[in-house]
């Protein structure tokens, strides 16, 4: 599986070509993903799932669309999406239960 992390973030990065999949893909831009990454109620749920890569379980703020993220850290603090996408019923309720509610 992995292993459950805290990350501080700082910046994110964006390749041009991860912004336009995520979008015709999935319908998710950039700005609720970061929104889901920086949310502090509820926090996201990030796991590390291989070295340097992370997948976080998040939602976006103000009641805001939960998200599937997958990235990693190139820098200290700098998150680089690799993909994003909305979450299943399933995954939602792992959230839920992981954050406690």
């Amino acid at each position: 599986m992995g292993v459950a992390v805290n990350l501080r973030i700082d910046d994110f990065e964006w390749l041009d070509w991860v912004v336009v999949k995520n979008w015709a893909k999935h319908g998710v831009e950039p700005e609720a993903v970061e929104s889901a990454l920086l949310n502090t109620d509820p926090e996201p749920y990030v796991m590390r799932i291989e070295d340097g890569k992370y997948r976080a379980w998040a939602q976006a703020e103000g009641d805001g669309d939960y998200l599937f993220v997958v990235f990693s850290m190139p820098q200290r603090c700098v998150v680089r999406i690799i993909s994003a996408r909305p979450m299943s019923d399933r995954e939602k309720s792992k959230y839920r239960r992981s954050i406690g509610k």
